[in-house]
């Protein structure tokens, strides 16, 4: 059962003395080249200018729940709870330590919520935040879809438009692998997608959003996704190493994390996805899924699964400055030594000092 435990949601309330991390998160593989690691996991950033230009919201009434969604940002979010100096100075930090750490491989994760209400000026106005924040600084001379990935949330496909003029390949399809694009779907974009990011990680990428109606911000995992993300595999299975460490990524959770059914149904994946997703995860064997969506940290795993238990994460909102510390805005860090996991962290934002590092007890080792 997943409980809340100081400021992260962890499966097991009494693991609080650990083993030492290099023990406790070992998942050993064999593999001809053990490359060491570091993959960095922000979610739900949620970029919005600071001068939007005077455009109307929607021409189309099919898209006028960015009226209720603009609201929501002027009254409860802005750039006084989400804000852009907290992610600036969270990319300073992760470019800080890739340039500490040159030996090693990294890697970036956004698992989506780039935007808020999906208008185009609001994609880019992120693609180039992340483009003067981030990007140009990189110190690795390999293309962008080995630095980075990145997949939408549902305020990136906010309403009909956005999915079907697909704002979000048309400024980050560049990080997706070129040899593994899909042709564009109105169902899914040009998503799933999937890429070898060395020979001992691989990522799988799904798209969970879909445009809702009002008040509604629940997405989908449906069965032809799946079969697309099949045919990748098989199209791939010559290059794929035996046992690389393989993780999912999607924007929505893939276990239920509201109270009811009823609510999942509303805010998240439907029991039925949910279903089908955990036994795809089975077969391929996926040891961690990250995720985003619900703004607030969780640790947790997929216990429908038994042969092939994944651990699932969350590092919540990126973004926020919550003035209750509890949801405080938030990247993590996972360390890999080849195949193996061997650390992993989260790096809490804090005003009044550095930022708080907090292990993450994963569940499944």
């Amino acid at each position: 059962k997943n409980v809340i435990l100081g400021d992260l949601d962890v499966v097991d309330p009494f693991q609080v003395i650990m083993p030492p991390p290099t023990l406790f998160f070992a998942r050993r593989f064999s593999s001809s080249t053990r490359i060491t690691s570091t993959i960095y996991h922000l979610s739900d950033i949620h970029l919005w200018p600071t001068h939007p230009p005077s455009t109307p919201l929607f021409t189309n009434w099919r898209d006028a729940k960015r009226l209720q969604g603009y609201a929501n940002l002027r009254l409860n979010r802005g750039h006084g709870v989400f804000s852009l100096d907290v992610l600036k100075s969270f990319l300073k930090s992760i470019l800080s330590h890739q340039k500490n750490n040159p030996d090693r491989f990294h890697h970036l994760i956004i698992t989506g919520d780039i935007t808020n209400i999906s208008l185009e000026y609001e994609f880019e106005f992120a693609r180039a935040f992340l483009q003067e924040n981030y990007i140009d600084h990189l110190q690795s001379s390999s293309e962008l879809w080995q630095n980075l990935s990145m997949i939408p949330g549902n305020h990136d496909v906010y309403v009909p438009e956005a999915l079907k003029k697909d704002f979000f390949d048309k400024y980050f399809g560049d990080t997706l692998d070129p040899s593994n694009r899909l042709p564009y779907s109105s169902e899914r974009g040009t998503f799933p997608s999937m890429k070898l990011l060395n020979e001992n990680i691989g990522l799988y990428l799904f798209n969970s959003a879909v445009p809702t109606v009002p008040f509604v911000s629940a997405g989908k995992i449906t069965k032809s996704q799946l079969e697309a993300m099949d045919d990748l595999i098989e199209k791939n299975a010559q290059r794929l190493p035996k046992d690389i460490y393989k993780i999912l990524l999607m924007h929505h959770p893939p276990i239920r994390r509201s109270e009811n059914e009823t609510l999942e149904n509303i805010k998240g994946i439907n029991k039925e996805d949910r279903l089908r997703l955990h036994k795809w995860c089975e077969s391929q064997k996926i040891a961690m899924v990250l995720h985003g969506h619900t703004h607030k940290a969780f640790v947790g795993s997929l216990n429908d699964v038994t042969s092939h238990p994944s651990n699932v994460i969350d590092p919540g909102c990126s973004v926020h400055k919550d003035k209750t510390n509890k949801h405080m805005a938030r990247y993590n860090v996972y360390d890999f030594s080849g195949s193996c996991l061997t650390n992993a962290v989260s790096k809490i934002y804090r005003e009044d000092k550095e930022f708080e590092e907090v292990q993450l007890k994963l569940p499944h080792q």
